[in-house]
């Protein structure tokens, strides 16, 4: 039987034959095309697919394949027996060869092995599959074809190719749920979520103690990047799709390190709290924590002497007394914990050699932090850190310091020029007193990467300036340079600000190397002489940077002429921003430029020829956009073009050749705006590469399409829009039907304060549509199909339906039922809806239904108990929904269940004491409810939230009896809540303590508020409950932690 390629992969086998049957490989004598991928992958499967094409059959003259995966030796193969006739079978034909999973990296090998493939025909290629980059650098004669990870969507069309033989489930829509937990049990997602940078791992190597340098070696930081990028290259790691400085670790390879290491790393992975069920092993030296929420003692309770600790809500004890006990740690890693402070005693773990206190609250470090010599990483970003340890400087072996966005700091500690091994440098904060000046900086010359050099308004003498010699720090790729805004005083006198302002900015010339410059706030009339000529003092004149990639202008009141006299031959990313007197040209020769930013220039008139062809544009607030090239124009891809005003007196000049590559159209404040696409204006044919439609603020937009264009565009919009967004055009009535029925890729539709829109045909709906969003349009009054009684159901593929705003809608659909493939329903701020649907009952698929704010809402659909999938109902401010239907019957699967505000709401359903999955109950201001069920409320509730509640009966065992007077909390009806985890006390005036002992062990959340009594006896070491909670890691008091000074 003949396999049909899944089609996945079909874009892939059209890029590899493009390669093999192009006239240029033609021309190659023999050209060697690399398919690179990790194991698993399909490099094979596609391989064959295209040994196997018809196209490929014609083309060439002599096929073949081998699967070279055991380690070759052109000696051991003896392969000098078969070279001779192999040449004479292949001289003179054209010919393709696969080898099949390469592994040596051999060059000579590899020539010895191609000398034979030499004597073919012209045209001749040989494909050959590898995990190596290197051997795919080493062999190719082309880049490498990188084979990407598959999609979880690609994951189930590969499925479904194999197992159903089709490309999705509509045929077969019982089996989806199936097939869905197949794919996820099988991994179908290759690469874990979790992205890193090749630093932070290189950092962790060099603490760990796994970068052993020789005498003469490069520096660690070297060896590590090598070490990195050989994983890298035989596919250990892979480079994030997202984020090329980022990567990633195939589950597989994953699962084979941890299967490696045994019993040397231990990892604790259970959220529940004293749940770890074996003890961690004697041979432990790698311990690591994934976090939960919130995080209480006894998880930490297995740790003996582990080597790294990874662990977010921390109560206080766990660093007071864990760290105390790990005497051989070298790397501390609690970042985004809510911790506020350190005890002294972390100075005593003298092996530490990597510490992240990242997004913490933490505002000091104590002193004896800097007794922690061997330390060689800080990393402190986004915390609230006002000062650093006055003898900072101790710390001689510091490599690596981040104190980026810890904008609290007031200034460096001092003689931070005795950290000469430092690297890594965030930022330069420049403080007064006895912080550290700028010219600190200066024995600093091993740093590297980003610096930013902030508060410059503080350095008065320019010689300081000169000493940080940024000129002698060849490593920087990037500088920038800050100063604070607003900070002359009535007295000062400006002239001289601006004078010191010039003569600093004027001595921090740096390295002619740099890649990327940003300049902010800076005050002075004119730029310095590295950056000018003294006669254009309004103007911005650039030497040559022969190696600037990235350059920022931010926030340049003034600046109204850029003039370069040199080039930038490396430049990739130009950012204009809040320039609003710029005038002028931008520089002509920039060849690599890929991406300009222009936003806020409102004088620029931008010109097009000035770019390159490959190259992203987003211009906004600009005055215009001209195009003297049709070359230069259809070539571009234009991210976004808004609120520019002279854009509608050139919309006749965006032709068909000139916007074919545009992916993301953004239209924006265009007041005479009317249809893009016409017979007799504008555009001519579909953009093929548009996915994107955003318009907004067009206020004589009727329709983006002309109802009169002819079939031939109509048809050309089958596989363009991917989503359409319209806001605030207030005379568009609805969507084009000739989009609307012909579009076959069409997945989100955004309506947004569109007032001429009274109902949305739902049965002209694409069946791709999965998301659609209706926002603020007043006048609509029900979601209808002209009459159509099925019309809302008919949209097979419609996943998420939101609906906001809309104060005149009485009713969603008249057919009763909501489409059977909706999975969330939001609706919010419908004043007068009266109905959402009859029933529930075909809405098996449904996990989550939100409502609130409508007023006029009496009941909701029958059939809720039906929805197997249901996990989640939000019910806020419906003052009329007065009863759950079917008898109080809920789904069983519910997790979370949440009333706010409903006032006729009489009784909580009676099944709810039955609901064993339910985990998070709120209720609140629902004065009719006075009673709740005999059966009380599921075991199993992890959160309990009740307020403002007329409740006049005892819930029973439970001790929460009469809150509004109670003064004390019986524990005996606490012990039937076992993993309760979160528990909130409101308004509780009369209660003025906890039980006597204590609270359920399990809780790790706790919140009072408007209990005066009860507050003042959960004072921080000082009230007579406080060791009742001293224990819980988050505690809030009246809407303050507890933790915080």
């Amino acid at each position: 039987m003949k396999i049909r390629l899944a089609p996945v992969w079909e874009k892939d086998k059209e890029a590899i034959l493009e390669l093999l049957l192009s006239e240029k490989s033609s021309d190659t004598k023999v050209s060697v095309i690399p398919i690179l991928g990790m194991g698993g992958i399909g490099k094979t499967t596609l391989t064959q697919h295209v040994y196997n094409d018809e196209k490929v059959q014609l083309f060439f003259d002599l096929k073949a394949g081998v699967c070279v995966s055991d380690y070759f030796d052109v000696v051991r193969d003896d392969l000098n027996l078969l070279q001779v006739k192999l040449k004479e079978n292949l001289k003179g034909k054209k010919f393709l060869v696969i080898l099949d999973d390469i592994w040596n990296e051999n060059y000579h090998d590899w020539t010895i092995l191609r000398a034979p493939f030499q004597a073919g025909g012209p045209g001749s290629a040989i494909i050959i599959t590898t995990r190596n980059q290197g051997v795919s650098s080493m062999i190719g004669t082309t880049q490498a074809y990188r084979l990407q990870v598959l999609s979880n969507d690609a994951c189930l069309s590969l499925f479904t190719t194999h197992a159903l033989q089709t490309e999705d489930f509509s045929m077969h829509a019982n089996l989806k749920d199936i097939g869905e937990e197949i794919v996820r049990r099988c991994k179908g997602l290759p690469l874990a979520d979790y992205e890193f940078e090749e630093k932070q791992l290189v950092w962790l190597w060099m603490a760990e103690g796994l970068i052993q340098l020789q005498e003469g070696e490069k520096q660690m930081e070297e060896l590590g990047s090598q070490y990195f990028h050989n994983l890298v290259s035989r596919s250990f790691f892979q480079q994030s799709s997202e984020n090329k400085s980022r990567f990633l670790m195939h589950d597989l390879i994953n699962d084979l390190a941890q299967s490696i290491a045994g019993d040397t790393c231990f990892k604790m992975e259970d959220g529940s709290e004293g749940s770890n069920k074996g003890k961690i092993s004697k041979k432990a030296r790698h311990s690591s924590y994934v976090v939960s929420s919130f995080d209480g003692t006894k998880k930490f309770e297995v740790f003996y002497q582990p080597n790294m600790l990874t662990c977010r809500y921390l109560t206080c004890t766990v660093p007071l007394q864990l760290l105390p006990k790990l005497q051989y740690l070298r790397v501390l890693s609690l970042s985004s914990y809510y911790i506020t402070e350190l005890p002294d005693s972390i100075g005593n773990l003298k092996h530490l050699h990597y510490i992240d206190l990242s997004h913490t609250l933490i505002k000091s470090l104590p002193e004896s932090m800097t007794t922690l010599y061997n330390l060689q990483t800080l990393l402190l970003e986004n915390c609230p850190i006002e000062k650093l340890p006055s003898t900072f400087a101790n710390l001689l072996n510091l490599h690596h310091l981040n104190i980026l966005n810890a904008d609290l700091l007031e200034g460096m500690p001092p003689q931070i020029g005795k950290l000469t091994s430092l690297q890594t440098l965030s930022n330069m904060f420049v403080g007064k007193g006895t912080c550290s000046k700028v010219k600190e900086l200066g024995p600093l010359s091993h740093l590297e990467g980003m610096l930013c050099i902030l508060r410059l308004e503080n350095v008065v003498e320019s010689k300081d300036a000169s000493d940080a010699n940024l000129i002698g720090k060849p490593n920087l790729s990037g500088l920038m340079f800050e100063w604070c805004s607003n900070i002359i005083e009535p007295q000062d006198d400006e002239s001289q600000h601006k004078l010191i302002e010039l003569e600093v900015l004027d001595v921090l010339q740096p390295h002619h190397t740099l890649k990327e410059l940003t300049i902010k706030c800076y005050g002075g009339v004119e730029f310095p002489t590295w950056l000018r000529r003294p006669s254009f003092p309004n103007m911005v004149l650039f030497p040559t940077f022969i190696s600037l990639e990235t350059l920022y202008f931010d926030d340049m009141w003034a600046w109204e002429n850029w003039i370069s006299y040199g080039d930038f031959p490396q430049l990739r990313q130009l950012y204009i921003q809040n320039c609003p007197k710029l005038l002028g040209k931008l520089p002509n020769h920039l060849p690599l430029l890929e991406k300009v930013v222009i936003n806020g220039c409102w004088n620029l008139v931008v010109t097009i020829s000035s770019f390159p062809q490959v190259c992203q544009l987003e211009i906004e607030q600009s005055k215009g956009v001209i195009c003297r090239s049709k070359i230069h124009f259809s070539s571009l891809s234009f991210k976004c073009l808004s609120t520019i005003s002279e854009f509608t007196r050139q919309i006749e000049g965006l032709t068909m050749e000139g916007l074919t590559s545009v992916e993301d159209l953004t239209i924006d404040g265009c007041e005479e705006l009317m249809p893009l696409w016409s017979n007799d204006a504008g555009l001519k044919r579909p953009l093929p590469c548009l996915h994107v439609l955003n318009i907004s603020n067009c206020p004589k937009l009727v329709s983006f399409v002309a109802e009169d264009v002819g079939e031939q565009l109509q048809l050309g919009f089958r596989s363009t829009f991917k989503e359409i967004k319209i806001s605030n055009c207030i005379v568009l009535r609805s969507l084009p039907k000739t989009v609307m029925y012909n579009s076959t890729c069409l997945e989100y539709i955004l309506i947004d304060r569109c007032d001429s829109v009274k109902y949305f045909a739902i049965g002209q709906l694409p069946p791709t549509l999965k998301q659609l969003e209706i926002q603020h349009c007043k006048n609509m009054l029900i979601l209808l199909d002209d009459g159509d009684t099925n019309c809302l159901s008919s949209s097979t593929s419609l996943v998420d339906l939101t609906i906001i705003g809309c104060p005149s809608l009485k009713s969603l659909t008249s057919s009763g039922e909501l489409p059977a493939t909706l999975k969330y329903l939001h609706i919010w701020s419908c004043q007068k809806l009266e109905s959402i649907a009859k029933r529930f009952h075909h809405n098996s698929f449904l996990e989550y239904v939100g409502i609130s704010r409508c007023e006029n809402l009496k009941s909701l659909p029958t059939g809720i108990h039906s929805l197997s999938h249901l996990d989640q109902i939000y019910l806020a401010k419906c003052p009329a929904l007065d009863f759950f239907p079917d008898v109080g019957l809920l789904p069983a699967n519910l997790r979370v269940l949440q009333i706010f505000d409903c006032e006729k709401m009489q009784a909580l359903p009676n099944s709810i004491y039955n609901l064993a999955s339910l985990k998070l109950l709120k209720i609140s201001e629902c004065p009719s409810i006075v009673s709740v069920p005999k059966e009380g409320f599921p075991t199993n509730l992890t959160s309990l939230y009740l307020s403002d509640l007329n409740i006049n009966e005892a819930l029973f065992e439970w001790g929460l009896h009469k809150l509004t007077s109670q003064k004390c909390l019986n524990i005996n009806g606490f012990r039937i809540l076992t993993p309760l985890k979160e528990l909130l006390i409101l308004e509780c005036e009369k209660l003025s303590s906890f039980p006597k002992d204590g609270l359920p062990p399990s809780l790790l959340q706790l919140y009072v508020n408007g209990c005066p009594s009860l507050k003042e006896r959960c004072k921080k070491d000082q009230g007579q409950d406080w060791s009742k909670i001293a224990r819980i890691p988050c505690v809030w008091l009246d809407g303050k932690f507890i933790y915080d000074p």
